[in-house]
C-alpha cells in the first residue's frame, strides 16, 4: 500500500488536494476515543512530509515504479472477490520482472584499497536515517543505522525512546522497522528493517590501529557524505576498547558506519556518550561479531 492509499487518494492527486487529505486524516486520529494507532499515525506523518514536499513527491513517485519499493502498510483494502486474481498478477509480474531484471550481485569484498566515491556508492545501499514517531504523530530524528545483513540495520540505542514507530530512509524508499534486539552494554540496538540489507556493509575481519585512515559516512544537505579521518587513539573501557576519531561526530551522525579504506565496518560511531567530554568516539564493529547480529 502506498503513500496515495494512506490519505485515500489518487495517484494524480493535486497539491489543494493532499493538504485536504493530511488535514482529514490528522483530524480522524485526533477524534479516536482510544489511544491512536501509532503506525496509522507515523504513516500520515511520513505522506505528509513526502506528498506535500513536490521534490519528494517526485522521488518517491518515480519510486513507485521501482519493483522492490517498500509500498507502505495500512491503508485501503481490495474487495474479497478481487483480491485473489489481483494477489496472483501481482506475483506474476514481480516474478517476470526480477527475472529479466535481476540485479548483477555486488563486488566481491576484499581489502584492496577503494576510493571514497566508491566506498560512498556501496554506502549508499546500506546506510539509513531513522527517524522515531511517537503516539502523537510527532517525528524526531533517531541518528543513522548500517545494515549488516538482510533485513538487519544496527544503531546506538541512547537515540531510540520506548513505544515509539520507526522509520529508516533509505535510497529511495522508505521503510518501517522496530528494535529486536538491545545491547545495553554496548549501547547498540539491532533494528529489523523490511527490505534493508540487500548489500550489507561488510565487517571487517581485523580491528583498525592508531594512525589508520578511516571514513565516517554522515549525511549532508545534499544526501550521504564520506569523510575522511584517522584513528587517534584506542581507548580501553569497561566494554572494550574504543576508538576516538580525527573528525567531529554529531548526535544526528550516531549510529553511523566508520568504515576502512576498503569499504569494511570497523566502528559505529556514538554521540551523546559516557567515554569524556570533548572525545569523538566510535564503538568497534568487532562487538556485532556475533550470530544473535545476524539474525533478524
Amino acid at each position: 500500500m502506498t503513500l496515495y492509499d494512506v490519505l485515500d487518494l489518487a495517484r494524480d492527486s493535486d497539491a489543494t488536494a493532499i493538504a485536504l487529505a493530511v488535514k482529514r486524516a490528522r483530524a480522524d486520529l485526533a477524534r479516536e476515543t482510544t489511544a491512536p494507532d501509532a503506525r496509522r499515525c507515523a504513516l500520515v506523518q511520513q505522506a505528509d512530509e513526502v506528498l506535500c514536499d513536490p521534490q519528494r513527491r517526485a522521488a518517491y513517485d518515480k519510486s513507485l515504479n521501482v519493483p522492490n519499493v517498500i509500498l507502505m502498510p495500512g491503508g485501503r483494502t481490495v474487495r474479497p472477490r478481487w483480491a485473489g486474481a489481483l494477489a496472483g498478477l501481482v506475483t506474476f509480474a514481480a516474478a517476470f520482472f526480477f527475472t529479466l531484471h535481476k540485479p548483477s550481485p555486488p563486488p566481491p569484498q576484499g581489502t584492496a584499497t577503494r576510493s571514497p566515491e566508491e566506498i560512498l556508492a556501496a554506502a549508499a545501499f546500506s546506510v539509513g536515517y531513522v527517524q522515531a514517531i511517537d503516539l502523537s504523530g510527532r517525528s524526531a530524528p533517531a541518528g543513522l543505522a548500517v545494515a549488516i545483513d538482510e533485513g538487519v540495520m544496527v544503531t546506538t540505542c541512547h537515540g531510540l525512546v520506548p513505544n515509539t514507530q520507526l522509520l529508516v530512509r533509505l535510497t529511495g524508499r522508505t521503510a518501517g522497522a522496530h528494535v529486536s534486539m538491545v545491547d545495553e552494554e554496548h549501547d547498540l540496538c539491532k533494528l529489523s528493517v523490511e527490505g534493508a540489507g540487500s548489500r550489507p556493509m561488510p565487517l571487517a575481519g581485523e580491528a583498525p590501529r592508531v594512525g589508520d585512515t578511516v571514513y565516517a559516512v554522515t549525511f549532508g544537505n545534499d544526501g550521504q557524505v564520506v569523510r575522511p579521518a584517522t584513528i587517534k587513539a584506542l581507548s580501553p573501557t569497561a566494554q572494550g576498547n574504543v576508538m576516538e576519531l580525527s573528525v567531529a561526530v554529531s548526535p544526528s551522525a550516531s549510529g553511523g558506519p566508520v568504515v576502512d579504506t576498503a569499504g569494511r565496518l570497523v566502528g559505529i560511531m556514538t554521540a551523546p556518550h559516557s567515554f569524556g567530554a570533548g572525545r569523538n568516539v566510535a564503538l568497534p564493529a568487532a562487538w556485532l561479531n556475533n550470530p544473535r547480529w545476524l539474525v533478524p
